[in-house]
């Protein structure tokens, strides 16, 4: 038996809604050229502002609370993806 598993739309959806893939992306061209970025600065580029960007949507505070944490868990091989 293989030991991947499916993951549900649902959790497709979240991966996308909270940018996991794109700070990854971002995250990995950073350590292979020695630079990092701040949450600010990885928030203008994952979350850029759109016309239909709530006014209330904090990009900083989501990439701080949610998707850095959850990106780097998933790179440590530390994600439960089955309680996610």
């Amino acid at each position: 038996s293989s030991s991947y598993k499916q993951l549900s739309d649902v959790k497709l959806k979240r991966l996308a809604e909270y940018m996991i893939l794109p700070f990854i992306d971002i995250y990995l061209w950073n350590l292979a050229n020695g630079t990092s970025l701040t949450d600010r600065q990885m928030a203008n580029l994952i979350y850029p502002i759109r016309e239909n960007t709530p006014l209330d949507f904090d990009a900083v505070d989501r990439v701080a609370r949610t998707t850095r944490p959850t990106a780097m868990k998933i790179l440590n091989g530390e994600f439960n993806f089955a309680i996610w």
